[in-house]
C-alpha cells in the first residue's frame, strides 16, 4: 500500500509538471503519449534495467519509473520488507514532491 501510494504522488506531480507545457487540451495527448513512451522505455518498463549498459542504467534513474520499477520488483519478486523498500520510496516521494512544486510553480490559470 505504501509502495502503491509513493508512486500514485510521484506521477501525479509527474503528470502536473508534464501538463504545464501544453497551452491547449488537443495538445495534452501527443506530449503525454510522447512523455509516457520515453519515461517507460527508459525506465525499465519494457524490458529489465539490469540488460541496459551501465551508463543507461544511471540514465534509467533520472526517470520516476526505474523507482517505481525497483520498488515493485523489490516487494514481489525479491520478498523484501518496508524497511528494505524504504529508500526507493524516499526517492519517488520527493521525485512527486519536486514536479508537483515546479508543476504549481509553472502552472497558469
Amino acid at each position: 500500500l505504501a509502495t502503491t501510494a509513493a508512486i500514485a504522488f510521484c506521477f501525479s506531480g509527474f503528470g502536473l509538471l508534464t501538463a504545464v507545457f501544453v497551452r491547449r487540451r488537443e495538445q495534452i495527448i501527443p506530449l503525454g503519449l510522447t512523455v509516457v513512451m520515453l519515461v517507460c522505455s527508459i525506465g525499465g518498463c519494457w524490458w529489465p534495467v539490469f540488460y541496459m549498459p551501465p551508463w543507461m542504467q544511471q540514465l534509467a534513474h533520472v526517470t520516476p519509473t526505474a523507482w517505481a520499477m525497483d520498488g515493485l520488483s523489490d516487494l514481489i519478486l525479491r520478498d523484501r520488507g518496508l524497511g528494505e523498500v524504504f529508500p526507493v520510496l524516499g526517492a519517488l516521494v520527493a521525485y512527486g514532491g519536486v514536479c508537483l512544486a515546479a508543476g504549481l510553480r509553472l502552472l497558469r490559470f
